[in-house]
């Protein structure tokens, strides 16, 4: 099968590869500064609520959904940095191209896509379990109970649904136009596939849309982390805990 611009096996890059810094270069370096703090806030967060000792702060139906965006946000930053971000920037072509073709590729590009819709719907739906609770504060973990069964169910099956078309294609690594060696992952059309976007602003889409989902994933972390006073230094968070049996 012809792959335009492919990569794979092609020796015109294997001899003329060399590190050439582009937009998609600097953009991943910026995503590695604040990927990094972002990824280990995760993880304490995570760690703080899944603690049976602060069950009383975080025992509630919301803080399962949170907890759930921040474990697919971990994996879907770390998915894409790797299978999208790290190929775009062009440090690795040169590798890139003694890859061999196969349906794995069609794996990685189908679920990469799922993975960022995943991590939409959750964020969708934590805005409405949030805005549940502050219009309905006495029953509102007890509505989200409810419906946490049926944003599970669209947040894992919804994005299946949206790929579909993806699962006969046939993925593989091609070569963006210079400058640099920059390469993203393309599939062969089974079914038609209309263009919106001009050369030039599908560049410019490759380098803002990852701002943008990592904006989506990384802001309610950092805000709960802030925030809550079980994040903040240990004399804050005794003062709260008093304030609060005291009103009791």
């Amino acid at each position: 099968m012809f792959l335009p611009e492919s990569v794979h096996g092609n020796e015109t890059i294997q001899e003329t590869f060399h590190i050439v810094f582009t937009q998609f270069s600097y953009s991943l370096i910026v995503f590695t500064i604040y990927g990094i703090p972002s990824l280990l806030v995760i993880v304490k967060v995570v760690l703080t609520i899944m603690n049976p000792t602060y069950k009383s702060y975080f025992g509630t139906p919301f803080f399962v959904l949170f907890t759930h965006e921040c474990i697919i946000s971990f994996i879907t930053f770390i998915f894409d940095y790797f299978t999208v971000r790290l190929p775009l920037s062009g440090f690795i072509t040169g590798w890139l191209t003694m890859l061999p073709e196969g349906p794995y590729l069609t794996v990685i590009y189908a679920l990469s896509y799922q993975l960022k819709y995943m991590a939409f719907y959750t964020a969708v739906f934590i805005s409405i379990s949030r805005t549940i609770i502050i219009y309905a504060p006495a029953d509102g973990n007890v509505t989200i109970k409810k419906l946490l069964p049926i944003f599970f169910l669209i947040i894992y099956f919804l994005p299946i649904l949206t790929t579909w078309f993806l699962y006969p294609a046939t993925c593989y690594m091609k070569a963006m136009s210079p400058p640099g060696f920059a390469a993203s992952m393309d599939y062969v059309k089974v079914y038609p596939k209309v263009y919106f976007l001009y050369v030039s602003d599908a560049y410019l889409s490759f380098t803002l849309h990852p701002y943008q989902i990592d904006l989506l994933m990384f802001t309610p972390v950092w805000l709960l982390f802030f925030t809550h006073p079980k994040f903040k230094s240990t004399q804050q968070a005794t003062l709260v805990i008093i304030s609060d049996n005291n009103i009791r």
